[in-house]
């Protein structure tokens, strides 16, 4: 069987190395919340079809280069494929013998664990999804963020709309991201065709889907 597509150790290498040079140079770290772009910059994802899907994992960035992914034990071995990370921060949520903890407070827990390492430095957080937990949690005070088109320098510093900027930087797209978007066109298309092969009156579905499907 041909092996799937997948973003490239190179390319998240890339990518993570364009979001520097478009931050301003006082910014030591980052905190990446989005689950597309702790993807777009590691190629974590969790597997949709995983007792995991739908949860996340957080990814903290430093100046220096170091990438580490926060997360709970399930979430991150619950993975569709390597995360090119230098590090992971795993808390346990489940352990087939005791009770689980709530799940959120499972990944901001992983968090704390490096708040020594965000605290008193100044850095940006995507604050879109971010919850207000986690900035108590971690006490944050030189961090830099705006969901406002225009925000007002209240503090000294120019606040930093991280999530906007990810944004922007995805409109370029490396050599793995091209491989990906050619696969899923192809499949697309393998689809749309065989369906126009098989498809007959009275069929349901289920069948057609299973038919797309091979």
């Amino acid at each position: 069987m041909k092996e799937r597509a997948m973003l490239s150790k190179e390319g998240c290498q890339k990518r993570r190395e364009r979001l520097w040079r478009a931050l301003p140079g006082a910014l030591e770290w980052v905190l990446i919340a989005d689950p597309r772009h702790v993807h777009y910059f590691t190629n974590f994802l969790v597997n949709p079809l995983s007792f995991s899907g739908g949860e996340r994992g957080w990814l903290l960035l430093e100046r220096n280069g170091k990438a580490t992914l926060l997360g709970d034990n399930f979430t991150l071995r619950s993975r569709s494929g390597e995360p090119y990370v230098d590090d992971e921060v795993m808390v346990k949520w489940y352990d087939h013998r005791h009770s689980v903890i709530n799940r959120d407070h499972a990944l901001m827990q992983a968090a704390e664990k490096v708040a020594d390492r965000l605290y008193g430095r100044n850095g940006a957080v995507e604050a879109e999804w971010l919850p207000v937990g986690a900035f108590e949690l971690l006490g944050l005070d030189h961090e830099r963020h705006s969901v406002r088109k225009e925000a007002n320098d209240l503090v000294g510093k120019a606040p930093v709309d991280l999530g906007t900027l990810v944004r922007s930087l995805r409109r370029t797209k490396e050599a793995d991201e091209i491989a990906l978007l050619k696969e899923c066109m192809a499949a697309c298309a393998a689809g749309h065709a065989r369906a126009k092969e098989v498809i007959v009156p009275g069929m349901t579905e289920m069948e057609v889907f299973l038919e797309v499907q091979k």
